[in-house]
Formats: C-alpha cells, structure tokens, sequence
C-alpha cells in the first residue's frame, strides 16, 4: 500500500477495525461486572464478531467510493486494496454470527439482537447514500457512539431481571464519552474528510480542537462528581471509568500533536479502556 503515511505494526489494529470490538466488549464486561449479570461466551463472540462487521462493512463501503488518490487513511488504502477479500471474510463472518445467534440466544436476547443489528444496516444505507449523505452525513459519530454502546449494553440488559434508572443513565455516560472521542478524531482528521469528500462533526459545525477540549474539561467535572457523590455503584464506577477515560482523550488532544495521525486514533481508542483499570475494584 503506497501512500503518506508509514504503516506501523500497532496501526493494523485500527486497518483490520479491530479496535472498536476491543472497545466495545471491555464495555461489555464492565457492565455485566457492576450489574452483576453472567454472559455466556457467546454473548461476548456475538458481540465482538457483530460490531466488526458493522467497521468493516463501513470501510469496505467507504473504499468502494473512493478512488486511489482519494483514499487517504491506510484502513481506507486498505479496504481498497483488499475489496474482495474483505468482502468474502465479512460473508463468513456473517454466516458464522448469525448461526452463532439462532444456537446460542434466547428469544428475547435474539429479539433485541436483531433491532439493534437492523438500526446497524439502516444507519449503513443512510451513511452511504448519496443524498442523504450530504444532508446527515455529520451525524455518523452521533450514530457510531448510540449504535458501539448499545451493542456493549444489549446482552447485559436483556438478562436483567429489571431495568433500572442507572441502566439508562450508565448507557448515556458511554454514549457521551463515545462522542467526544469521535469529536476529537473528526477535528484531528477534518483535512482528510475534506479530502475523501466525507462528512464530519467538525465539518459541519466547524469545531476547532480548542472547543472540544472545553468540552472534555466540562464533562470531565461531571464524571467527577457523579463519581463521588452518586448513590448507585454502577453509575458511579461508570462515571469513574468516563473520567479516566476523558483525562486521557485529554491529555493527547493537548500534547498529542507530535504523534503521526494513525496511532493518535487508535491512542484515543485505548484511552476508552479505562474499565480494565477498576476490574480490581469490581
């Protein structure tokens, strides 16, 4: 793959979309621990398996547009590059989720499975369509951190006896700390979106980096209060792992600059990792 950028062996976890299961099952595993629910193996497969073919199929979609001089970032070169194997490993990995599903799930957890998988394809029609691309297309971030936290969320909720006030609200922290890393990234990479003809966040509202770091300070002083004064140990351990979370999204957004621009994405990625660091205290 020739291009700008010189690809180095931690950048594959961000070309091959590994990284955004990663993410997504530590968050699986952070709320099943502080909801005390038990997930089966499967429930962690399905889930890692379901979200990288949700990443993929939107790269493989985004490289179908582009052409090799547009193509910028090495995971777009990349599924490029590689359309058609791609495209015969996202087929058998479809198979194998979906069969996974019928053998394994319960009628309920396959129910809620099945929306949230729907809203996966509806939100991959919408992103690629043309014309809808360029009246929405600045909501994809909104939908990526909804659509990576409700997958964290789906089994977890489904096998809860009851669903509470802080299933919901520990929901919503994810899917705000989702945004603001998705913020960060549409800032830092404003220049090749313009450049790929893609829709952003920071395109459409012209966000500087400097306004969502006020943000990030901003919601970094509300996890910390929910952190010490709420009541329920979920929305609490929650707003802690946000707050790690957003010290470090921090952190790079202000001394990060020096770093090349691939291993900045995946360095904001880590950050949201944060869970691994209270399984100790769980």
């Amino acid at each position: 793959m020739n291009g700008p950028t010189n690809i180095r062996p931690w950048h594959w976890l961000t070309i091959l979309s590994l990284d955004a299961p990663v993410v997504a099952l530590v968050w699986q595993d952070f709320f099943a621990r502080v909801f005390t629910v038990e997930l089966r193996p499967a429930h962690r497969l399905l889930l890692g398996m379901s979200v990288w073919l949700g990443y993929m199929a939107d790269r493989w979609l985004d490289g179908r547009k582009l052409t090799e001089k547009t193509a910028v970032t090495a995971r777009h070169r990349f599924a490029q590059r590689f359309s058609k194997p791609i495209a015969v490993a996202w087929i058998f990995v479809f198979i194998g989720t979906f069969l996974l599903a019928i053998a394994t799930l319960t009628k309920r957890e396959f129910a809620v499975g099945i929306g949230l998988a729907a809203t996966v394809i509806a939100y991959l029609a919408a992103c690629h369509r043309q014309s809808l691309l360029k009246r929405f297309g600045w909501l994809k971030e909104l939908a990526v951190s909804v659509l990576v936290s409700g997958g964290a969320a789906v089994f977890v909720f489904a096998r809860s006896p009851t669903l509470t006030a802080s299933h919901f609200i520990t929901l919503f922290i994810l899917i705000v700390l989702c945004l603001l890393n998705c913020a960060v990234v549409s800032v830092w990479e404003q220049g090749v979106d313009t450049r790929q003809a893609q829709q952003s966040l920071a395109i459409r509202f012209g966000l500087k980096i400097g306004r969502v770091f006020k943000s990030g300070v901003a919601f970094l002083a509300v996890m910390i209060g929910f952190a010490v004064f709420a009541r329920s140990m979920p929305i609490s351990r929650t707003a802690l792992a946000a707050a790690i979370t957003t010290v470090g999204a921090l952190g790079l957004v202000q001394w990060g600059g020096a770093i090349d621009l691939e291993t900045r994405h995946l360095l904001i990625d880590v950050t949201l990792l944060s869970p691994v660091l209270l399984i100790p205290f769980l």
